[in-house]
């Protein structure tokens, strides 16, 4: 779970550089606060435990007034007073896919501030302000918003339930619905809670500043739905399938009411089904349910960045990170050339880059390698002359992701030097969509030239989804797992790729992170 004070203070300066730039302060001491944001958001120390935020680097004395301000009160004051001249309603803007701050300011001039003002306006005529292509970019954006209002990535769903349960730790809840299957997107936190006899649901309900809605309670907890279904013991077996469950996996089997899932199951003739896989039809499972994948299967992550390029820690810090998870080869993969929004790497300094691994004896094997982008044409972003000096190469397109990309990704297939097709839908979840594959024909390339399909355990990718996975192992496609990490704590996201590998129904067999040779 993400340190909630680090988190807060992340989030109120990042909020306090906005609000600045908006009203056109200062750029340096606004830069000076991004960068504030982003050390705080990544330290793996608790500014619970700090004391001198001066000794961070990066760190000021009026950016240290400030986080202490925020330690102490829980607020900014001088973010409370910049509140008054920009409207509540505004923000939400900045969650509209084709919307940066630079187009924003442009629409705070206007006096354009809220999405529903923004949608009357840009739905009637094409806003003077933008360029054609603009506004069709934002009607995009305000459509695809319009599908995904309301909901949230898995993973502030799982922090939300260890909040829960470290503010109820008296209250046994129990994970269901989405959040036990983890799916990649919530619109609701699901708990179960098993009630004693005699137990008074609206009581219960008042201690919880919720409201009864049938057998269930429903409350807020930092602006999201949660919902606690009510189970007696002696149903709770039911109770817990029905409510895990999805509609294409409950059609096939006939409910008990009993205390345990493992008894509905063996008097449906089945083995237990984990509930991951309770997104699938369980004939699926009649002959055998996998053994699926653990966290304590993966001993290798073979995609992560380092502040070579746009990552937050050393090379030796994400070497560290990855001795502590036990892992035994990691690879560095920095961004290519082309990628220079995120500081790729040109040859020299990639060169500098292996250099430096080659060099350094760690209690770990460390490849060096390249997030290499792949091209409109579906060339590399590196020749073949400079491929062949590292030893690990993802290929992933990160430029130009609209209409159907499967001849790129074919073309770029060919090249000798890929180990892994990267994040290869390019959606980002409650962002943007993917764009267009024809998996089949990508599954033969990658089977007849060896290379992995990978599953990319950034929370807000999860790039592949469990069905595309799913169909790449039963093709003979083998999956990489990998964190796509930019700091140490972003290592953690190997527990959201296992997640997507445990929905694909994937045991240990199909994927790279455990025997791998190369």
């Amino acid at each position: 779970m993400a340190d909630s004070l680090n988190l807060k203070i992340s989030k109120i300066l990042s909020r306090l550089a906005d609000s600045k730039e908006l009203i056109g302060s200062n750029p340096f001491k606004i830069s000076a606060i991004r960068k504030a944001s982003n050390t705080v958001a990544n330290s793996n120390d608790s500014f619970h435990l700090i004391d001198d935020y001066q000794k961070i680097p990066g760190i000021g004395p009026s950016i240290a007034k400030k986080i202490a301000e925020i330690k102490l009160t829980g607020r900014l004051s001088e973010l409370d007073e910049l509140d008054e001249k920009i409207p509540a309603a505004f923000w939400e803007l900045s969650k509209i896919r084709g919307l940066g701050l630079g187009s924003m300011k442009k629409l705070f001039k206007e006096k354009i501030f809220s999405y529903e003002s923004l949608k009357e306006n840009i739905f009637k005529n094409d806003l003077a302000f933008f360029s054609k292509s603009q506004n069709e970019n934002i009607r995009r954006g305000i459509k695809l918003y319009a599908s995904y209002k309301g909901k949230f990535l898995l993973s502030e769903g799982q922090d939300i339930f260890e909040a829960i349960q470290n503010k109820y730790h008296h209250i046994d809840f129990r994970e269901t619905g989405g959040l036990r299957r983890c799916d990649e997107v919530l619109e609701c936190v699901e708990l179960i809670y098993i009630c004693d006899p005699g137990f008074n649901i609206g009581n219960f309900a008042s201690s919880l500043k919720g409201r009864v809605q049938g057998e269930q309670i429903e409350f807020s907890y930092n602006g999201r739905s949660i919902k606690v279904s009510i189970s007696k013991k002696n149903e709770f077996g039911k109770r817990w399938l029905e409510t895990t469950s999805t509609k294409k996996h409950l059609d096939s089997l006939k409910l008990y009411k009993v205390e345990s899932e493992e008894e509905i199951y063996d008097l449906n003739g089945y083995s237990y089904i984990p509930p991951e896989l309770r997104i699938w039809n369980p004939c699926e499972f009649k002959k055998n349910v996998p053994e699926l994948l653990s966290i304590d299967d993966i001993n290798l992550d073979m995609h992560m960045h380092t502040n070579w390029s746009d990552g937050f820690d050393s090379i030796d810090d994400m070497v560290s990170g990855s001795c502590a998870k036990g892992y035994s080869r990691i690879a560095i993969t920095d961004h290519s050339k082309s990628a220079s929004y995120a500081g790729g790497l040109k040859e020299e300094s990639l060169f500098d880059q292996v250099s430096y691994i080659k060099n350094k004896n760690w209690d770990l094997e460390v490849l060096t390698g390249t997030e290499c982008d792949i091209l409109n044409d579906g060339s590399l972003d590196y020749d073949d002359s400079v491929l062949e000096k590292v030893d690990w190469v993802v290929a992933s397109i990160h430029q130009n992701l609209n209409g159907d990309q499967t001849e790129r990704i074919l073309k770029a297939l060919e090249n000798p030097h890929i180990n892994v097709l990267g994040h290869s839908t390019g959606r980002k979840l409650l962002t943007r969509e993917g764009y267009d594959v024809d998996w089949p024909k990508v599954f033969s390339k990658l089977l007849e030239r060896n290379i992995a399909l990978e599953i990319n355990g950034n929370p807000e990718r999860l790039d592949v989804d469990a069905s595309i996975a799913k169909n790449a192992s039963k093709s003979g496609v083998k999956l990489s797992l990998n964190t796509d990490a930019h700091s140490i704590k972003q290592l953690d996201f190997m527990k959201m790729a296992v997640n997507q590998a445990r929905r694909a129904g994937l045991d240990s067999s199909f994927v790279l992170n455990s025997d791998y040779q190369i």
